[in-house]
């Protein structure tokens, strides 16, 4: 009688033949990270999205107001929220702007002109709270304040039509190689600005919170200026 291993029966029961080893999904597999390791390794993607995070902001003032009320330990938990915060408003705008420019081309420049607005009212809020935050001795910062600063501010915007392929908006699988790549730098750039404020409660220090929401406001009203008239134009 024939060995059924030999015969190529399955040794269990014969006249079936054994399952062939998986290979074709290990090859799949294989293939999948492949296609998604240029993404999560796209040095451009991960440079664009630094430059674009590490300019200050409402979120990153925040960050830094946190850090030095509180300290760098209590604050490490907020960059999880703002990662959060920012997919979230990041996938809205992707999945609005898509739908709502293909039915009326007008709406990506409104948007942008609304963003451009929003900058200009929080550079001002910026500036006119600067006058007071030299004389405060704490500046708490809620998970919702940052939360909601993170939702409005106008690089989530950026982010969903320049940065973001479009495909991320429509295949699951894009956003979240797409997120993953996201977060490499939003992390330890969220950790370096609550540092950053941190430092700033040190004796000695010669940086105060109110230079640095001074400087953001500058910088929001510039951004500001700079969206609205190429968006005109």
């Amino acid at each position: 009688m024939n060995d059924p291993g030999q015969s190529g029966l399955h040794p269990d029961c014969p006249g079936i033949l054994p399952t062939p080893v998986d290979r074709p999904t290990i090859s799949v597999m294989v293939a999948t990270i492949m296609l998604e390791a240029p993404l999560l390794l796209d040095p451009v993607f991960v440079a664009t999205t630094a430059t674009i995070l590490a300019v200050p902001g409402p979120t990153n003032a925040l960050l830094a107001a946190a850090g030095a009320a509180r300290g760098i330990r209590s604050s490490l938990r907020l960059a999880s929220v703002v990662l959060t915060a920012y997919l979230a408003a990041i996938l809205a705008w992707g999945l609005l702007l898509i739908p709502a420019t293909a039915f009326w081309p007008p709406f990506g420049s409104l948007a942008r002109l609304a963003c451009a607005l929003f900058l200009a009212v929080t550079a001002v809020r910026l500036w006119q709270g600067s006058a007071s935050l030299a004389a405060q001795t704490t500046s708490p910062v809620t998970t919702r304040a940052l939360t909601l600063a993170t939702l409005l501010n106008p690089k989530a915007l950026l982010f969903a039509t320049t940065v973001f392929p479009p495909a991320a908006f429509t295949q699951p699988d894009v956003f979240s190689s797409t997120a993953l790549a996201f977060a490499a730098p939003l992390v330890p750039i969220s950790l370096a600005w609550i540092g950053f404020g941190a430092s700033l409660g040190g004796a000695g220090s010669r940086v105060s919170l109110r230079t640095i929401h001074r400087t953001a406001a500058i910088l929001l009203a510039f951004f500001s200026a700079s969206i609205g008239i190429s968006t005109v134009i």
